[in-house]
């Protein structure tokens, strides 16, 4: 309960933010947020809670986490033991 509670408490500051740094508060469709914040919770729910969002999630976790792979091995080639000998603490 406590979690829905800070969430709409965080829309509420959000669209209250927008409207102070709004120009023309009239041109401001209602409708057009609403659909924002639904399609916002549709893509949250399945990303977090569907089997295809989680699958899809996890893929692209692997994808940065292979990416990073890559880069640890090319600062050991570059560097060299550097770090290990204590030469360059900073990696």
């Amino acid at each position: 309960m406590a979690a829905i509670l800070h969430f709409l408490l965080a829309l509420v500051v959000i669209f209250a933010l927008a409207l102070l740094v709004s120009h023309d508060r009239k041109q401001i469709r209602l409708r057009f947020i609403v659909q924002l914040i639904v399609a916002e919770a549709a893509l949250g729910w399945f990303f977090l809670h569907s089997a295809g969002g989680l699958a899809l999630v996890g893929s692209f976790a692997g994808f940065f986490e292979t990416l990073l792979g890559f880069a640890a091995q090319g600062t050991e080639f570059v560097f060299g033991g550097m770090s290990k000998q204590g030469l360059a603490f900073i990696f």
